[in-house]
């Protein structure tokens, strides 16, 4: 299976010595060059995606990757070849669930969370800013304890900020 599949019984000794691994590497980079000269003398490869070669290359290798699967000119163990005929998988298939309909629910959910959250965070603000009192001027001591003290009861962000900056 293996020596038809890897190709390893294309040559006597393929790992034996350094030219048959040299020779496949000396072709791949001429093969490289030349689609790099290509794309150079398309004016580089913003002008070359841009023409729709690219795409094209990649297409045509596709179609003659699937092609030489198809006619067997290249073995896939167990697509086509040394496959099992009649083979059941026990594979099961993944179905989708009804995730939008839970999606929604859970959306509507946190809507409603986050409102009666803001609605009481609002309430307690406006407790606290009276208990602190008026917003301090500039060079007075701030009111640290009924700070602290309101700081923990506000739950959302900007509440004890927005007692320094008037509304």
């Amino acid at each position: 299976m293996y020596r038809s599949t890897a190709g390893v019984a294309n040559t006597v000794d393929p790992l034996g010595g350094s030219y048959f691994v040299e020779s496949l590497t000396g072709e791949m980079e001429e093969k490289v060059h030349s689609i790099i000269e290509k794309i150079d003398d398309m004016g580089g490869i913003v002008k070359a995606v841009e023409k729709g070669w690219i795409h094209k290359e990649i297409s045509i290798a596709a179609y003659e990757y699937q092609n030489a699967i198809e006619s067997g000119e290249m073995p896939i163990v167990g697509v086509n070849c040394f496959k099992i005929e009649d083979e059941e998988l026990p594979i099961e298939l993944f179905s989708l669930p009804e995730t939008l309909s839970v999606q929604k629910k859970k959306l509507e959910k946190i809507k409603k969370e986050r409102s009666s959250k803001e609605a009481q965070s609002d309430k307690g603000t406006e407790a606290q800013r009276k208990k602190v009192g008026p917003v301090p001027q500039t060079g007075q001591n701030l009111p640290r304890s009924p700070l602290i003290k309101g700081g923990s009861e506000m739950r959302v962000d900007g509440d004890v900020g927005s007692y320094f900056v008037p509304l």
